[in-house]
């Protein structure tokens, strides 16, 4: 999902391409997304003309060769809804874990640089459940506009795991 299109003109030159397709069914237009910088990698997007949906992303490695594509065969739209904690409407996630990032039983750590154009989007609270262990971890996010990377923070002392880490 996209994250918002001024953070995506920041990390991204997009140009609107001559090529228009109908994907599931929709008109799309595609556009162009090179990277500013070289943390990132060209990405295609054909995205639906009237609600700005991407119907195809093709995502491009160092070499210019295609590496990925996720296309629709058929979509249907029904009522969006937005949460204020999480613009982006991600997919279910974890249950929210009552409290807050001082009940966790640590102090978070934060990395001392993002790579260039990724920003801190937004953290939670959730719950996990692994190996038999039930526990909280904190989960921050961090975007370019395109790109979403996701890091859990737990206690050491109570690592889903258990006593050993995993190797």
């Amino acid at each position: 999902a996209l994250d918002g299109p001024e953070r995506v003109r920041k990390t991204y030159h997009a140009d609107v391409m001559g090529e228009e397709l109908a994907l599931a069914g929709r008109p799309a237009r595609h556009l162009r997304l090179t990277p500013r910088s070289n943390v990132a990698s060209r990405v295609d997007l054909w995205v639906d003309r009237e609600t700005g949906y991407p119907l195809r992303v093709d995502r491009f490695g160092d070499d210019g060769h295609l590496i990925f594509r996720m296309s629709y065969d058929r979509i249907e739209y029904g009522p969006i809804t937005r949460s204020d904690a999480d613009p982006a409407t991600l997919p279910p996630s974890p249950s929210k874990a009552p409290g807050g990032v001082g009940d966790l039983g640590f102090g978070p750590l934060s990395p001392p640089e993002m790579p260039h154009g990724f920003e801190r989007a937004g953290s939670d609270v959730v719950e996990f459940e692994a190996n038999g262990s039930k526990g909280a971890a904190l989960r921050e996010r961090v975007t370019d506009g395109l790109e979403h990377v996701f890091v859990l923070q737990w206690n050491p002392k109570r690592a889903p795991w258990g006593d050993s880490p995993p190797r």
